[in-house]
């Protein structure tokens, strides 16, 4: 299975691999990098660096970009006024207004019809905001681990920026569950978005340094997949040697 196909995103993938651990904060987060990532929201350049914000506005993939029940918590105020300007601080804090985080993990179980092929029906799930993997489901998650680890290595051990950089744009938005994320690719987010800008012919447009305006809500994207044989929170595979290679 080759999950990549199915057009599930990183939040999604997030729930299934994390079914323990996950919460409504780290998915919100998740959304927002996402939509940044993608485009369907672009940072308005030029701005105070010094003041360490960023205004967001409507990006270049924002109109006709199909969004999921969860993700138009945020957009929703694009809708209503399509020049609208707004920091990530400002933004995440309308949407803390608008659902909380149980609200919001509830209501993204409840109603993202893409997770539901993969997690038992049960009421005691429902209950308790959390999902519980069917068949379909542990090989679909079994499939997101072995490519995250080959992957994972292959970043880990590329011998240029240039080189992590092509790993970054094979991976696409799915690059955001990587393990070294927070540590190593996150603090590089205005390049890969320039780099992203670029590839899409747009690398005139002016840069914008991204803050997500507090510290990490987690360490590692998917620090539970040491318990299965996966990736621990610092990088490493749990069944992989390191053979100094040079990645891709």
């Amino acid at each position: 299975m080759d999950f990549r196909q199915l057009q599930l995103r990183p939040a999604e993938i997030a729930l299934l691999t994390r079914t323990s651990s996950i919460d409504g904060k780290i998915l919100m987060r998740y959304t927002l990098i996402y939509l940044i990532l993608e485009r369907v929201l672009d940072g308005v350049g030029g701005g105070d660096v010094t003041k360490k914000k960023t205004v967001l506005k409507i990006g270049k993939r924002f109109d006709g970009f199909m969004a999921r029940n969860f993700e138009k918590h945020f957009l929703q105020f694009f809708y209503n006024d399509n020049t609208l300007q707004i920091s990530t601080r400002d933004l995440l804090e309308k949407v803390e207004e608008d659902t909380t985080y149980k609200k919001f993990m509830k209501d993204f179980i409840n109603e993202d019809q893409y997770i539901k092929p993969y997690v038992s029906d049960r009421f005691f799930d429902l209950l308790r905001s959390g999902v519980t993997l069917n068949d379909k489901g542990v090989l679909l998650v079994g499939s997101v681990i072995s490519y995250l680890k080959e992957r994972n290595h292959a970043y880990k051990y590329a011998m240029s920026v240039d080189k992590k950089m092509n790993v970054i744009k094979e991976m696409g938005s799915y690059a955001i569950l990587l393990p070294s994320f927070d540590q190593e690719i996150l603090p590089q987010f205005t390049s890969i978005l320039h780099s992203k800008r670029t590839w899409d012919g747009d690398a005139d447009e002016d840069d914008f340094d991204i803050y997500f305006d507090e510290e990490p809500f987690y360490l590692g994207s998917l620090k539970m997949l040491d318990k299965v044989g996966g990736i621990d929170e610092s990088g490493n595979t749990s069944d992989s040697q390191d053979d100094g290679g040079e990645g891709a």
